[in-house]
């Protein structure tokens, strides 16, 4: 079962600026979900890792630069 989140984002004079929707099938695969999803989106990426939690560039950009984003 799935259920709705919203998220809003307030501007700097306290006025809500945007909602964003998301259906989440299952909390346990949301990330694993979510990368699937981006991968299948942009072919240059690939998925891989410990279940799959693990994003990267198919072919590097530049030898010698790494970039790395975690989420909680």
């Amino acid at each position: 079962a799935w259920a709705p989140t919203a998220s809003t984002t307030w501007g700097a004079t306290g006025s809500r600026l945007s909602t964003m929707k998301k259906l989440i099938n299952d909390a346990e695969s949301v990330v694993a979900d979510a990368l699937a999803g981006l991968a299948a989106a942009h072919p240059d990426l690939g998925t891989g890792g410990l279940d799959h939690r693990v994003g990267y560039r198919a072919s590097p950009k530049k030898e010698g630069r790494v970039a790395v984003i975690s989420g909680g």
